[in-house]
Protein backbone atom coordinates (compact mmCIF):
# COMPACT_ATOMS: atom_id res chain seq x y z
CA UNK A 1 0.00 0.00 0.00
CA UNK A 2 2.84 2.38 0.85
CA UNK A 3 4.50 1.63 -2.50
CA UNK A 4 1.24 2.46 -4.28
CA UNK A 5 0.93 5.69 -2.30
CA UNK A 6 4.53 6.63 -3.14
CA UNK A 7 3.90 5.88 -6.81
CA UNK A 8 0.81 8.11 -6.77
CA UNK A 9 2.77 10.91 -5.10
CA UNK A 10 5.63 10.63 -7.59
CA UNK A 11 3.18 10.80 -10.47
CA UNK A 12 1.73 14.00 -9.00
CA UNK A 13 5.09 15.77 -9.37
CA UNK A 14 5.58 17.78 -12.49
CA UNK A 15 8.22 20.14 -13.72
CA UNK A 16 8.33 22.82 -16.35
CA UNK A 17 11.44 24.36 -17.82
CA UNK A 18 11.43 28.13 -17.62
CA UNK A 19 12.45 29.54 -20.96
CA UNK A 20 14.63 32.63 -20.86
CA UNK A 21 16.42 34.19 -23.79
CA UNK A 22 19.99 35.24 -23.17
CA UNK A 23 22.67 37.05 -25.13
CA UNK A 24 24.70 33.98 -26.05
CA UNK A 25 21.88 32.18 -27.87
CA UNK A 26 19.57 33.30 -30.65
CA UNK A 27 16.78 31.02 -29.52
CA UNK A 28 16.11 28.10 -27.27
CA UNK A 29 15.00 24.92 -28.97
CA UNK A 30 13.87 21.92 -26.97
CA UNK A 31 16.72 19.49 -27.45
CA UNK A 32 15.52 16.52 -25.41
CA UNK A 33 18.71 16.72 -23.35
CA UNK A 34 17.11 18.08 -20.19
CA UNK A 35 17.65 17.05 -16.58
CA UNK A 36 15.10 17.91 -13.92
CA UNK A 37 16.16 19.39 -10.58
CA UNK A 38 16.86 16.92 -7.79
CA UNK A 39 16.28 17.35 -4.07
CA UNK A 40 19.24 16.05 -2.00
CA UNK A 41 18.43 12.38 -1.44
CA UNK A 42 15.72 12.28 -4.13
CA UNK A 43 11.94 12.60 -4.12
CA UNK A 44 11.48 10.19 -1.22
CA UNK A 45 13.82 12.33 0.93
CA UNK A 46 11.81 15.40 -0.11
CA UNK A 47 8.55 13.78 0.99
CA UNK A 48 10.10 12.62 4.30
CA UNK A 49 11.43 16.14 4.98
CA UNK A 50 8.04 17.69 4.20
CA UNK A 51 6.31 15.11 6.41
CA UNK A 52 8.68 15.85 9.32
CA UNK A 53 8.15 19.62 9.06
CA UNK A 54 4.34 19.62 8.83
CA UNK A 55 2.64 20.96 11.93
CA UNK A 56 -0.98 20.06 11.29
CA UNK A 57 -3.01 23.15 12.30
CA UNK A 58 -5.04 22.36 15.46
CA UNK A 59 -8.12 24.11 14.11
CA UNK A 60 -7.93 21.99 10.94
CA UNK A 61 -7.80 18.84 13.08
CA UNK A 62 -10.82 20.04 15.08
CA UNK A 63 -12.74 20.69 11.84
CA UNK A 64 -11.57 17.35 10.35
CA UNK A 65 -9.99 19.10 7.33
CA UNK A 66 -7.64 17.08 5.16
CA UNK A 67 -6.53 17.01 1.56
CA UNK A 68 -3.72 17.57 -0.92
CA UNK A 69 -2.38 21.11 -1.39
CA UNK A 70 -0.47 21.56 -4.66
CA UNK A 71 2.47 23.93 -4.42
CA UNK A 72 4.57 25.39 -7.23
CA UNK A 73 7.98 26.91 -6.75
CA UNK A 74 11.02 27.78 -8.83
CA UNK A 75 14.28 25.88 -8.50
CA UNK A 76 16.86 28.39 -9.69
CA UNK A 77 19.99 27.87 -11.76
CA UNK A 78 21.95 27.84 -8.48
CA UNK A 79 19.66 25.23 -6.86
CA UNK A 80 17.85 27.74 -4.66
CA UNK A 81 14.11 27.54 -4.03
CA UNK A 82 11.91 30.62 -4.52
CA UNK A 83 8.47 31.76 -5.68
CA UNK A 84 6.47 29.36 -3.52
CA UNK A 85 2.73 29.57 -4.18
CA UNK A 86 -0.42 27.46 -3.96
CA UNK A 87 -1.90 26.30 -7.27
CA UNK A 88 -4.55 23.97 -5.79
CA UNK A 89 -6.10 25.04 -2.51
CA UNK A 90 -7.77 22.89 0.13
CA UNK A 91 -8.40 25.26 3.06
CA UNK A 92 -6.58 28.46 4.12
CA UNK A 93 -5.10 26.74 7.21
CA UNK A 94 -3.65 23.85 5.22
CA UNK A 95 -2.62 26.08 2.31
CA UNK A 96 -0.62 28.35 4.63
CA UNK A 97 1.06 25.38 6.33
CA UNK A 98 2.02 23.86 2.98
CA UNK A 99 3.61 27.16 1.87
CA UNK A 100 5.45 27.44 5.20
CA UNK A 101 6.81 23.90 4.96
CA UNK A 102 7.96 24.10 1.33
CA UNK A 103 9.48 27.55 1.94
CA UNK A 104 11.49 26.06 4.82
CA UNK A 105 13.28 23.53 2.58
CA UNK A 106 16.64 25.31 2.63
CA UNK A 107 18.73 22.47 1.24
CA UNK A 108 20.30 23.27 -2.12
CA UNK A 109 18.75 21.33 -4.95
CA UNK A 110 20.77 20.00 -7.84
CA UNK A 111 19.58 22.47 -10.49
CA UNK A 112 17.82 21.40 -13.65
CA UNK A 113 19.65 21.67 -16.95
CA UNK A 114 18.59 22.28 -20.50
CA UNK A 115 20.99 21.42 -23.31
CA UNK A 116 23.75 21.00 -20.74
CA UNK A 117 23.28 24.43 -19.11
CA UNK A 118 21.72 25.13 -15.71
CA UNK A 119 18.13 26.32 -16.07
CA UNK A 120 15.45 27.64 -13.73
CA UNK A 121 12.59 25.17 -13.41
CA UNK A 122 9.04 25.51 -12.12
CA UNK A 123 8.53 22.52 -9.81
CA UNK A 124 5.20 21.23 -8.55
CA UNK A 125 5.00 19.55 -5.13
CA UNK A 126 1.97 17.86 -3.57
CA UNK A 127 1.69 18.35 0.19
CA UNK A 128 -0.60 15.78 1.81
CA UNK A 129 -2.62 16.32 4.96
CA UNK A 130 -4.33 13.18 6.28
CA UNK A 131 -6.30 12.44 9.43
CA UNK A 132 -7.16 9.04 10.87
CA UNK A 133 -9.45 8.77 13.87
CA UNK A 134 -9.16 12.54 14.33
CA UNK A 135 -5.35 12.52 14.47
CA UNK A 136 -2.74 13.60 11.88
CA UNK A 137 -1.14 10.74 9.97
CA UNK A 138 2.55 10.72 9.03
CA UNK A 139 2.71 9.26 5.53
CA UNK A 140 6.44 9.24 4.90
CA UNK A 141 8.19 8.31 8.11
CA UNK A 142 11.59 6.68 8.00
CA UNK A 143 11.81 2.92 8.64
CA UNK A 144 13.31 3.69 12.03
CA UNK A 145 10.21 5.70 12.99
CA UNK A 146 7.82 2.99 11.73
CA UNK A 147 9.12 0.40 14.20
CA UNK A 148 7.25 0.32 17.47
Amino acid sequence: MKKLLLLLILSAFSVTMVHAQNEDSDSCIYCGNCDMPEYPGGIKALMVDIDKKIKYPKEAVKQNISGKVIIQCVIGKDGSLSGVNVVRKVHPLLDAEAVRVVSSLHKRWKPGTQCGKAAAVIYTIPVLFRLKDGKPVRLFSSKKNNKK
